[in-house]
């Protein structure tokens, strides 16, 4: 069982589809050795490009696949987390501030 008070994870949402993708924010492996990056509690941060960073290391991330495409973590994938979702659709309604990123 995964919540958000015991595991960090990233929520990320299309702003077409409004498709959900959960991933944990922890990359899988041993950290680098070239110190480019710890492997753990990533953050994610889209720019105005839409493109989808970690500010860890500066690596880019294809959203839906929760790989990273470009930078120091190319090719690290983040494990997915299995959710179910009732009221997806109405999170905006509850939470006006949220900030979609797509990928």
């Amino acid at each position: 069982r995964v919540t958000a008070t015991s595991t960090d994870i990233s929520l990320l949402v299309d702003p077409g589809s409004r498709a959900i993708k959960v991933y944990l924010r922890v990359v899988p492996g041993p950290a680098p050795a070239d110190g480019a990056g710890k492997r753990d509690g990533l953050t994610f941060s889209a720019g105005d490009d839409g493109r989808l960073t970690d500010v860890e290391t500066g690596s880019t991330w294809d959203a839906a696949r929760g790989v990273a495409t470009d930078g120091p973590l190319t090719g690290a994938q983040l494990q997915r987390v299995p959710y179910v979702t009732s009221f997806d659709w109405a999170w905006e309604d509850f939470f006006p501030a949220t900030r979609f990123w797509g990928g």
